[in-house]
């Protein structure tokens, strides 16, 4: 006996005792429930979409294979015989009678119909055949005269003439129909010949167009022009500029990112939002020209496309991204009833506007307490996880990691509190600045000029042929590329300058400049008032060196007035990379010709020709300016650089060999780009124009108390203190990444390590007290974010160990720590 057979005689022994049957049932039920606790069994809904499928796909087989069985057993019933029936009586006889009297009348009536619908048949056939046989008798009618009219031409003429007449103009049509490049005269010259009223009356058009060699396609008829009308021309151009300003949308780098159609070659920018948020934006700005939906994705023009999983950006906004991951994580809480950031401003603003200044920068008085709306139902003290972008020093250098922060809902709320509040001025001032980007360069003086510019990724040279040491190992060279557009009332010059020289430094930036200065003095010699505008690398662009070449430089370059604008941080993408992308595709199609580009001059003869105007750097010039550079700790601190999103100069200005030209700095302005407030202080240092309101704070009967004078306290102190022993954070930027530095908090001072920075804010690792001078490292981290006016001073390096766990700070330090703190 088998397996099989065992088991069944056992099952069939259990179903006819009731009561093991229904054990069996029972214990079959707490296994299934078992095994669903420890995850074995899922429900459906928490297995993936193809286990969905098959196991409902399972389900069907099964329920097809019951009701197969169940049809079978039904049948065996019926087939089952049955015993006699009775006999029927009177009543039963009768009505049986009846239906079998009124079946034969229906009977009769549809046979009538029948009857009549066959002659009506038969007399349609017959005037059918009518009108057939007419059509024949046409037909042949019009042969017979096409017949005789060619008998006609034929017997009027002599026929060996009319061949060669006709293998001349034939060879020559078909000559000039191959020798035609353009698709218009194919088509002219096809509806000319193959499509007139003669030829397809003698059925001619096949037998001509192949002799001819016509394609059938141009046979086609040209479709009519559309009349092109004033308001959808209007909207068109509204939509284009719509999508191509930089707040909607961003240029791809890549100088493979380029598009075609129809013989227009454009550069690939990707939409910064989607596409029915745009539509809304689009229709808020736009007032009584608003359009639909359907239109406005009809007319987004082609190059500008949604991004894809293969568009991976890696130029995102850190701001941006690390708040988006809270956001994401709070939203699959079920905590907010959005993942979008600007959904989320919103609520925390008066009557959802993303324009306001004061609600943006939160002074308003009505919404400046408005805190992001969550669900109360939602268990805060669940934990969750979500990713943060952060910077960490290894070994010399600061690099930019993607981390895994855990914490409960309750801490991520207030993250999220806190980063609403950046964001939200983050928020208004991109958008802010492309605003005034715009108008000015749609409302330019003409004694104006701006200047957009940035440096590209180095271009590494390339030989049409090159062994396999060179092209993977360091003997490649690279040429930096620099570049940007000019902007005048009158034109446009596009520009790019190279070097072999490497250095992006403020020495570099001048260096890469002063050819363009050159070049303006000859196209642009009436100019007077400048504006620059670029992204704020501080390694750059947004640094004190180059805030002190600017005081003068521009000056002496011949012009009255200038101004710095600095774009936000991660959203300096623009124009100047398309340009870019442009001066790399056109090098590396010089040298699929075979030529070779081994330094800056050989890819400027690449780009002969091109409407980009591109110079020449030498390296001697750079190092030249940088040489004439005083020390960096000559320079003065520019305070609070990484708020700062304009520098300007006065009106005009006398300088000598110091620092003596005014930089207004104003990051709180109604106009980024133009101020016509100018402060008229006459001083060598550099000047901030920044609103910071007073923190005070506030009781619980609502009233202000007394502002927090920490940060007052030692700031005085510095005066006093003895020189080189306190060194205060005057800026705050990536330098100080894995630095040591005492803080305050709570009115006591805790050494630790700097993790990270932001705009005015470090993310520091401390130490904890266990006596005087005495700290040592927690088991585990404690890692908070502190304003800059917190920090006591910045140490020379780290806590000096004076057991195997206590650590302490040097003496003359501690000892006037001790006096700023009052301890």
């Amino acid at each position: 006996m088998s397996n099989a057979e065992r088991v069944a005689r056992w099952r069939q022994r259990q179903r006819e005792d009731p009561s093991k049957h229904e054990a069996y049932k029972r214990k079959e039920r707490e296994r299934y429930e078992q095994k669903k606790k420890r995850g074995v069994v899922k429900p459906i809904a928490e297995l993936s979409k193809r286990d969905q499928r098959s196991k409902r796909k399972q389900w069907r087989q099964s329920s097809n294979k019951y009701y197969i069985r169940k049809q079978r057993i039904l049948t065996v019933i019926e087939n089952t015989e049955t015993p006699a029936h009775s006999p029927e009586n009177n009543q039963v006889q009768a009505a049986r009678r009846m239906g079998r009297k009124k079946v034969r009348r229906d009977r009769s009536k549809a046979y009538r119909e029948i009857f009549k619908l066959r002659i009506a048949l038969k007399k349609e056939e017959r005037l059918k055949e009518k009108h057939k046989k007419r059509f024949q008798r046409q037909k042949n009618s019009k042969e017979d005269k096409r017949q005789k009219e060619e008998e006609a031409v034929i017997k009027g003429h002599n026929i060996r003439k009319a061949v060669l007449l006709y293998s001349v103009i034939v060879n020559r049509l078909r000559k000039r129909y191959k020798m035609t490049k353009t698709h218009t005269e194919k088509r002219n010259i096809a509806s000319l010949v193959c499509a007139t009223g003669l030829i397809r009356r003698y059925r001619l058009a096949d037998y001509a167009r192949k002799m001819i060699g016509v394609t059938t396609h141009q046979m086609k008829r040209k479709p009519r022009r559309q009349q092109i009308h004033i308001k959808a021309t209007r909207a068109r151009k509204a939509v284009h500029s719509f999508f191509e300003r930089d707040d909607n949308s961003r240029i791809k780098a890549d100088k493979k990112a380029t598009i075609t159609r129809k013989g227009e070659k454009k550069q690939i920018r990707l939409l910064n939002d989607d596409i029915k948020n745009l539509h809304s934006k689009y229709n808020s700005e736009m007032g009584n020209r608003q359009i639909s939906y359907s239109l406005f994705c009809k007319l987004r023009p082609f190059w500008i496309k949604p991004p894809t999983s293969r568009d991976r950006d890696t130029c995102q906004c850190k701001l941006h991204e690390n708040l988006t991951y809270k956001l994401e994580t709070a939203h699959s809480n079920k905590l907010i009833n959005s993942k979008h950031i600007n959904d989320i401003v919103k609520t925390v603003t008066c009557n959802k506007s993303l324009d306001n200044k004061n609600c943006m920068y939160r002074s308003c008085l009505i919404c400046k307490n408005k805190t992001v709306p969550i669900d109360t139902n939602v268990d805060l003290g669940k934990q969750v996880q979500w990713k943060m972008w952060k910077s960490r020093r290894v070994a010399t250098h600061v690099r930019v990691v993607r981390e895994t922060e855990c914490g409960s809902l309750e801490t991520l709320v207030t993250d999220i509190e806190k980063e609403v509040e950046r964001a939200a001025r983050h928020i208004y001032n991109i958008r802010h600045q492309y605003h005034s980007i715009t108008s000015l360069k749609e409302n330019m003086a003409t004694n104006e000029l701006l200047i957009h510019m940035d440096f590209s990724e180095n271009y590494n040279c390339k030989l049409d042929s090159e062994i396999q040491s060179m092209h993977f190992g360091a003997s490649q060279r690279q040429v930096s590329v620099h570049n940007g557009i000019i902007y005048s009332k009158e034109k446009i010059y596009p520009f790019a300058t190279v070097s072999d020289c490497l250095m992006h430094s403020p020495a570099g930036i001048w260096g890469h400049l002063q050819p363009v200065f050159d070049f303006l003095k000859t196209m642009e010699h009436e100019k007077n008032v400048i504006h620059f505008l670029s992204d704020g690398p501080t390694t750059q662009y947004r640094n004190k060196t180059n805030m002190f070449m600017f005081s003068f430089k521009i000056f002496d370059l011949g012009y009255k007035y200038g101004t710095w604008n600095y774009l936000e941080a991660g959203h300096g993408k623009g124009a100047t990379d398309g340009i870019g992308a442009t001066v790399k595709r056109t090098a590396d199609s010089f040298v699929l010709t075979g030529h070779d580009v081994k330094c800056a001059e050989d890819l400027k003869c690449a780009l002969n020709g091109s409407s980009i105007h591109v110079f020449v750097v030498t390296e001697s010039d750079i190092i030249q300016i940088d040489k004439a550079l005083p020390m960096a700790a000559e320079i003065k601190a520019v305070p609070q650089t990484m708020r700062i999103h304009q520098k300007r100069s006065p009106d005009s200005q006398s300088h000598g060999t110091g620092v003596s030209a005014e930089t207004n700095i104003d990051t709180t302005s109604d106009n980024i780009l133009r101020n016509e407030t100018m402060a008229n202080a006459s001083s060598t240092d550099f000047v901030v124009n920044v609103d910071i309101p007073e923190v005070a704070s506030v009781d619980a009967s609502g009233d202000k108390g007394t502002p927090d004078n920490s940060a007052e306290k030692i700031s005085m102190f510095y005066a006093l203190a003895a020189p080189g022993l306190l060194k205060p954070v005057l800026t705050v930027d990536q330098h100080l990444i894995g630095q040591y530095i005492v803080v305050e908090y709570d009115g006591l001072p805790y050494p630790g390590e700097v993790l990270d920075v932001d705009e005015e804010d470090l993310e520091v690792k401390v130490m904890h007290k266990i006596g005087k001078n005495r700290f040592f490292w927690p088991l585990l981290d404690d890692t908070l974010w502190y304003h800059k006016d917190k920090v006591v001073t910045i140490l020379d390096g780290a806590p000096v160990r004076v057991t195997g766990r206590h650590c302490k700070i040097n003496h003359d330090v501690w000892d006037q720590i001790e006096d700023i703190l009052d301890l």
